[in-house]
C-alpha cells in the first residue's frame, strides 16, 4: 500500500480473496424462486438444506464482463436525467429518515407529511440535487404502504428522477404503476428507468428475502441496481479494513452474479460501504471515524478497478448539530469521494448518525458539493489563461481590474457562494450577524414561498391517488 491509496497488487489481492469467499463459503439465499433459478446454471453449487449458494470464479468473471457500466435515470421530464458512468457527479437528497432534525432549535421530531412535501420542493429547486429522495418517512402513514405514498408525493412535486426506500416486491409493483402513467409503453421502463435499487445484503453473506425479491423484480424489468453491503468491522465483518473490504466485495460480487444470471448486461453500480464502530462502544460511527474514510477510499478504488460507476454513501456525520465536527466529517468524506471519481453522492441532507434529516443541512450540503465540484473542474493552461499579453500590457506595478480579460473570466473561472460567508467581520455585523444555519433557514423559506413547482395535471393526479388507495387497501394484509 502506498500512502492512503491501494496499488494494483492490493486490489487484485482483495478481488481474489472475495472470489475465494464465494467459491468456498458462498452466500445464504432466502428466496425460493431465485434459488431454484440459479441452481440450473453450471458453475454454481447449491445446498438446499441451509440454502447455501457457491459461485465458481468463472461465473464471477463472466458476470463482471457482461455487466453494463453506464445508465441514466429519468424523471417525468426526460431532459432532467441523472447520468452514471459518464464522468459526471450525481447528487441525491437522502431517503428514508424517520425523524426531522431541527438544526435551528436542536430538536429531534418524528417526520411528518409536511416534512416530506417540503423536502420534495426543496430538492426540485436546488441545482445540485439530481435525484430527489424521500428524505422523510411520515409517521402519519402506516409502514406497509408508506413507500408507495412517498414516491407518489415526490413525483407530484418534482420533474427530476425521484427515489424512496422500497419495502418489498409487492409495494414495488404499485410504485412502478405510478411511473407507468408517464410512459407511452410498458416497455419504456427499461429504456427510461426511474430509479435504481440500493440492495443491502446482511453481512456476513446473508441475502434476505425482501431485499432479494426487490432485486429480482428490478432485474426482470431491466432497471439498474446498486449493491451496497455494509460489513461492520469487529461485528459483522473482520476487524481489519482489508478483511471487511474483501467480505463486502464478495457480497457485492454475489449480487452482481445474481443480477447477470437474471438479466445479462444489466447496468450495475458499485455501492460497498462500511459503518466502522467505535471500538469501545461498538456504536456505528458512520463517517465520524478516519477508518471510514480509508474504507471509502478502498471502496472507490475497487469500483474503479472493475470499471463500475460508484455510489459513495458517505456524506453522513456523527454530529447532532450544525457545528465544526459536522463540517469536517462531511467535507473530508466528500472530498475523498470527489478525488476518487465518485458518480453519486448519496443521502445528502442526513443530520446525525443516520437517524434523521434536515432540509437546512440539505441546503448547506449542496453548497458544499458545489464547492467541491469547482475544485474537481480544475483550471486550464493555454494561451488565453496564461495571459502573457495582458501581463505585458499591465506592466510592472500595474493592475488587472479593468482588463476585459478579467471581466470575461469572473463568471467562468470563479465559484460564488450562496449562503457561505465571505464578508469581513464588520460587514457581517452590519448585515445582522446571521449564523450559517440562520441563512439556510431564510433560504429554505424563500424556496418554499417562491419556487414554482411543475405540478402534474389534475387527471394524472387522480390516477395516482387511485393507485394509492389500492396500495393502502391491498398491502395491509401482508
Amino acid at each position: 500500500m502506498s500512502g492512503l491509496l491501494l496499488n494494483k497488487n492490493d486490489l487484485e489481492k482483495i478481488h481474489h480473496s472475495s472470489v475465494d469467499i464465494l467459491e468456498k463459503t458462498g452466500i445464504r439465499l432466502y428466496h425460493d424462486e431465485l434459488f431454484e433459478y440459479v441452481s440450473n446454471f453450471s458453475g454454481i453449487k447449491v445446498d438446499k438444506s441451509p440454502r447455501n449458494v457457491r459461485f465458481s470464479s468463472e461465473v464471477v468473471e463472466n458476470s463482471l464482463k457482461r455487466a453494463g457500466r453506464k445508465f441514466k435515470l429519468y424523471g417525468r421530464d426526460r431532459t432532467r436525467s441523472a447520468d452514471f458512468g459518464y464522468g459526471k457527479i450525481v447528487t441525491s437528497s437522502s431517503w428514508g429518515m424517520p425523524f426531522e432534525i431541527d438544526l435551528f432549535r436542536n430538536e429531534k421530531k418524528p417526520a411528518t407529511i409536511k416534512n416530506l412535501e417540503e423536502a420534495a420542493i426543496a430538492g426540485d429547486y436546488l441545482k445540485e440535487i439530481d435525484i430527489v429522495g424521500a428524505m422523510f418517512r411520515p409517521k402519519e402513514i402506516p409502514a406497509y404502504w408508506r413507500d408507495v405514498y412517498e414516491y407518489a408525493q415526490l413525483i407530484k412535486r418534482t420533474t427530476k428522477p425521484a427515489s424512496c426506500w422500497i419495502t418489498n416486491g409487492k409495494s414495488f409493483k404499485y410504485i412502478i404503476e405510478i411511473y407507468k402513467l408517464f410512459l407511452e409503453s410498458e416497455k419504456d421502463i427499461e429504456k427510461y428507468p426511474p430509479f435504481f435499487y440500493e440492495f443491502e445484503p446482511i453481512s456476513p453473506l446473508t441475502f434476505q428475502h425482501d431485499g432479494v425479491d426487490i432485486l429480482y423484480n428490478f432485474a426482470k424489468l431491466g432497471i439498474p441496481v446498486s449493491s451496497a453491503p455494509i460489513p461492520q468491522p469487529m461485528s459483522t465483518g473482520p476487524a481489519t479494513i482489508a478483511g471487511s473490504l474483501a467480505l463486502g466485495n464478495a457480497e457485492l460480487l454475489a449480487s452482481l452474479v445474481l443480477l447477470q444470471l437474471v438479466k445479462p448486461g444489466l447496468p450495475f453500480m458499485y455501492g460497498l460501504m462500511s459503518n466502522v464502530p467505535d471500538p469501545f462502544t461498538l456504536v456505528a460511527t458512520f463517517t465520524g471515524a478516519p477508518e471510514n474514510v480509508l474504507f471509502s477510499i478502498g471502496q472507490g478504488q475497487l469500483a474503479n478497478f472493475y470499471g463500475f460507476p460508484v455510489f459513495m454513501d458517505n456524506q453522513i456525520t456523527c454530529s447532532n448539530q450544525a457545528d465544526y465536527q459536522m463540517g469536517v466529517e462531511f467535507g473530508i468524506n466528500c472530498f475523498a469521494a470527489l478525488m476518487l471519481g465518485a458518480d453519486l453522492y448519496g443521502h445528502v441532507g442526513i443530520a446525525g448518525a443516520d437517524q434523521g434529516a434536515s432540509i437546512l443541512k440539505l441546503i448547506l450540503d449542496t453548497e458544499a458539493v458545489s464547492y467541491f465540484k469547482r475544485i474537481k473542474e480544475g483550471f486550464s493552461v493555454n494561451t488565453e489563461t496564461l495571459a502573457l499579453d495582458i501581463i505585458r500590457n499591465a506592466g510592472i506595478g500595474g493592475n488587472f481590474l479593468m482588463e476585459r480579460h478579467t471581466i470575461d473570466h469572473l463568471k467562468s473561472d470563479y465559484w460564488r457562494p450562496v449562503n457561505f460567508n465571505r464578508d469581513s467581520y464588520s460587514v457581517w455585523v452590519n448585515k445582522g450577524k446571521k449564523s450559517l444555519i440562520e441563512k439556510a433557514r431564510d433560504f429554505k423559506e424563500d424556496i418554499l414561498k417562491n419556487h414554482i413547482v411543475n405540478f402534474i395535471d389534475e387527471s394524472t393526479e387522480k390516477e395516482i391517488d387511485l393507485i394509492l388507495k389500492s396500495a393502502e387497501k391491498n398491502l395491509k394484509q401482508f
